[in-house]
């Protein structure tokens, strides 16, 4: 059972990133926010996906983005249905 103050009501997952180049390397992490106020890291819970992944992939267990191309992609965390995103160019 988990505690009435620990419900998850959010998560917000960073950095917006502008200028990746071609094999470089970015982390992401994702912040839980709960009912109670208390946040904690769970970059390594959520579910990491890139909507072009002709621009950048994404670890999908991990957060850590790869550049492939120049565009833009939008990278999205989910954890128990809830979402963040964040741009990458």
């Amino acid at each position: 059972n988990v505690p009435v103050d620990q419900i998850l009501q959010s998560i917000a997952i960073t950095p917006n990133y502008d200028g990746l180049v071609e094999g470089q390397q970015v982390q992401y992490t994702a912040t839980a926010t709960f009912t109670n106020g208390n946040q904690a890291d769970v970059t390594d819970l959520v579910t990491w996906s890139s909507s072009n992944q002709s621009v950048a992939t994404i670890a999908a267990d991990g957060g850590l983005a790869t550049g492939l191309d120049v565009g833009e992609t939008t990278i999205s965390a989910d954890l128990a249905g809830f979402t963040d995103d964040g741009e990458l160019s």
